[in-house]
């Protein structure tokens, strides 16, 4: 994207193989692959996109190899600030990404309006956040920030999110539904879900039994998940849980919700006397 809009001049690729280097290269469409970085010059950027538990030993060792320094640094983790970059000795930044990466034909064609969370060095950010916007990111810079606990919100909303489709899908197909059908199905809703979310904020998107304060339906739902998957029966009691905490915030005075926690309770955690 920043290679084909004319934002950015992609140099020096250097990945975990050479064949891997020279397909990014092709997939990019500009470039040089390469084994190592060299020649690095005080105009140049320098990006690693590496995993996490990567990123401060790369750093540390280039810091003691590169005889020449690049202008800035900057990384795409959301787990490390921009402060494991520090051992480059330059300007370093944060630029996080927030979305799925599972394809990167569909990132290319869907990036405009993904949110980037930065920080980092004031010079840093000055400079590489304008090619983030040149490409459609919604940028959101932060101060001081718990990444890792900023990374864990994320994996709930995205990862998490994926993973409870596929519970929903489990307990669809236990219940007799075709799996196809029952996966567009539950897409379709968990879509119109997020949407009102958006619109209306989690409690206010809150639908179902829960909300309702129906116990009696909320203790058959249990039921039948304890009876059709016993293995998902604490996942499930969990959320409840915590959907009822979330429906209080809409009707705090509302006696009904306190049963509703005992249908919800872990039947395995000692009640208080």
């Amino acid at each position: 994207m920043w290679s084909s809009g004319g934002i950015l001049a992609i140099g020096q690729v250097v990945n975990r193989s050479p064949d891997s280097a020279r397909r990014a290269v092709e997939f990019i469409g500009q470039g040089e692959p390469a084994a190592s970085l060299s020649g690095v010059g005080p105009d140049d950027w320098l990006l690693l996109g590496l995993p996490e538990s990567s990123l401060a030993k790369t750093a540390k060792r280039l810091g003691r190899v590169a005889a020449d320094k690049p202008a800035l640094a900057f990384h795409l983790s959301g787990s490390e600030d921009a402060s494991v970059l520090a051992p480059l000795g330059v300007p370093s930044a944060s630029i996080h990404p927030l979305r799925p990466f599972h394809d990167p034909e569909e990132v290319i064609g869907s990036f405009s309006g993904t949110w980037c969370v930065a920080e980092g060095d004031g010079a840093a950010l000055d400079a590489i956040l304008p090619v983030f916007q040149g490409i459609g990111g919604n940028v959101l810079r932060a101060g001081a920030l718990d990444k890792r606990l900023y990374h864990a919100a994320g994996v709930v909303a995205g990862n998490y999110l994926v993973t409870l489709h596929h519970l929903a899908l489990e307990l669809a197909e236990a219940a007799g539904l075709e799996r196809e059908s029952a996966g567009k199905m539950l897409a379709t809703l968990q879509g119109r879900t997020l949407n009102a979310i958006f619109d209306k904020g989690a409690a206010g998107a809150l639908t179902g039994p829960v909300e309702r304060g129906d116990e009696q339906a909320c203790r058959e739902l249990v039921r039948a998940v304890d009876r059709a998957r016993p293995d998902l029966g604490p996942v499930f009691r969990a959320l409840g849980r915590e959907t009822v905490k979330l429906a209080a915030s809409n009707r705090p005075e509302d006696p009904g919700l306190a049963s509703l926690e005992a249908v919800f309770a872990d039947p395995d955690k000692p009640t208080s006397p």
